[in-house]
Parts: C-alpha cells; structure tokens; sequence
C-alpha cells in the first residue's frame, strides 16, 4: 500500500507501517512522488526512514531523476543520500 501523500502526520504513518519502498503499479514508491511533488520535508521523513533513493520505477527513473531543476534542496537530499547508500 502506497502511503498517501496528503496524510499528516507522515512520520506516524511511517513507524506504524515500517514500509517506505512500496511501489505502485508503475514502480513509484513515496519518495518518488514526494520528488515530483517537491516535498522537502516529506523527501527528509522518507529518507530518515531509510527510503531508497536509488529505487527505480518501471520506467527505470531513480527519485532524483523526477526531481525539477528549480528545487536544488530537494536534488541535494536525494543525492547525498544516494551516494551514501551507493557507498555502503
């Protein structure tokens, strides 16, 4: 199940349900979507809970691939978090 994007308090939602990388049917997970949404904090809670940010969709887009290039934050998150899990 999809957490719902719109569904405060999201760091509730995450401990309740421990599952962070659940894809839909096109292979987004939360945090792809919170990227195409540019939410910053939500791309922080996702990313505390330990959401992958080298998870790709079916169409083969990593998180930081949907992320727009205005929101240099957002990109900055995403890819700090992803060289960290790409070093391990």
């Amino acid at each position: 199940m999809l957490l719902p994007l719109t569904t405060p308090p999201y760091q509730e939602l995450l401990a309740a349900s421990g599952e962070v990388d659940v894809k839909d049917p096109a292979g987004l997970t939360a945090l792809h979507y919170a990227c195409i949404e540019s939410r910053r904090k939500l791309v922080e809670i996702l990313l505390d809970h330990g959401a992958d940010p080298l998870i790709k969709t079916r169409a083969g887009d990593a998180p930081i691939m949907l992320v727009h290039p205005s929101q240099k934050m957002i990109r900055t998150l995403v890819g700090e978090a992803a060289s960290a899990r790409f070093a391990h």
